[in-house]
């Protein structure tokens, strides 16, 4: 059970905070597994400059608190979540707010994030965030007893590193305040299609905090699904984790959604005691975002895709989470058609249509998941 779990209410504080700035610093940190030096380290959003590290930054006043992970870059494409943790820094550290506990930003694919020439793939050999199963964690940590890392592919090694970095972050906080034993990792994310922000909570209960569509069950959906939030929340004892979808991948506008909502995150989590940073109009905007949209929608279900070079997606949306009909054609998968599953009698709901650059879409890809709208009351109940 997550610890002094609140329900979200919108913050109405007011604050000045320039969303338009362009200036960014360099991270004054370091790397606590290699101890490479990165306060000469600094890049510019969607450009590839030196190499990402693998520790974005920190920030903490030395006043006990809790522990808040922001895990960026889980997919290597996806850059707006590093964007928003910058932007969430650096005003922190103009600032005067008093705050309690300890900030950190880790890249997640961090071999996918340095490739491509400054467009970053989306992973190298697999889905960073499709591994993370006992199976997976105990192979990984085979090799690394036995000296043989370099029989893992890229991802493998990519989660191999970020176990070690999340449990040391996890003790070293502890350690030094232990009335806080506990690390909340949260995961920005962005879509190929644009939309509303969405939470994807797993089991971790934290979407009472954040403002945001919660899309409960997302665990169920296959034996062992591997999402890394998954992982953490059920095999990794004092941390709680939940994913967090900004909007599309390039637009401007889901910087800014993650950026508020992580600074909500501050505020719910006690951080923060107040949100001197965020502008009132700011917090109304991602609210009205929401606006006619279910709060809790249950996954059921995820279509995927066979024949990459052949598919073609034909439901047109505007957003990442759509109202669908029961057989609905969603798309073309070389001569297979993919429709919604014939469930009548449910208020259906698609999201994450797969809309990536074709270079982007490998065979078992998503081609989106299935969901139903839900009560709070039902809500509950998907998480016992």
């Amino acid at each position: 059970m997550l610890p002094t779990i609140t329900s979200y209410t919108a913050p109405l504080n007011s604050g000045r905070f320039d969303y338009t700035a362009k200036s960014r610093s360099a991270f004054q940190t370091f790397d606590p597994m290699n101890q490479t030096p990165l306060d000469q380290v600094s890049f510019r959003f969607g450009k590839k400059g030196p190499p990402y590290p693998r520790i974005l930054g920190r920030y903490s006043q030395n006043r006990p608190g809790p522990l808040i992970i922001v895990l960026c870059a889980t997919h290597g494409n996806e850059l707006a979540g590093i964007e928003a943790f910058d932007r969430l820094l650096q005003t922190l550290k103009k600032g005067k707010q008093p705050f309690d506990g300890q900030l950190v930003g880790v890249a997640g694919d961090l071999a996918a994030l340095n490739s491509g020439n400054g467009k970053p793939r989306r992973y190298i050999d697999e889905d960073l965030n499709r591994i993370w199963t006992s199976e997976r964690i105990a192979k990984v940590q085979r090799a690394e007893k036995t000296h043989q890392e370099n029989t893992l592919n890229h991802e493998e090694r990519e989660m191999l590193a970020l176990l070690k970095i999340l449990k040391t972050l996890q003790r070293d906080h502890h350690k030094q305040w232990p009335q806080y034993p506990h690390a909340y990792v949260f995961e920005p994310h962005t879509t190929s299609s644009a939309g509303v922000p969405f939470l994807i909570p797993y089991t971790s209960g934290l979407e009472n905090k954040v403002p945001g569509v919660a899309l409960l069950g997302m665990e169920n959906i296959e034996k062992n699904p591997g999402f890394v939030a998954d992982y953490l929340n059920r095999q990794m004892p004092g941390f709680y984790s939940m994913g967090i979808e900004g909007g599309q991948h390039k637009a401007p506008s889901s910087v800014r959604n993650l950026e508020n909502i992580l600074w909500v995150i501050l505020e719910q989590m006690g951080n923060l005691a107040k949100l001197d940073n965020v502008p009132k109009k700011q917090i109304k905007k991602l609210e009205r975002q929401l606006k006619g949209l279910p709060k809790h929608l249950k996954v059921i279900g995820r279509l995927s895709i066979e024949n990459p070079e052949g598919f073609k997606l034909l439901k047109k949306s505007r957003h990442n989470i759509a109202p669908v009909q029961p057989g609905e054609l969603i798309a073309m998968d070389g001569p297979r058609q993919v429709r919604v599953p014939n469930l009548v009698g449910k208020d259906l709901y698609v999201f994450m249509l797969n809309q990536q650059d074709p270079h982007n879409i490998r065979k078992g890809d998503d081609v989106c998941f299935l969901a139903e709208r839900i009560s709070e009351a039902e809500s509950k109940v998907v998480h016992q």
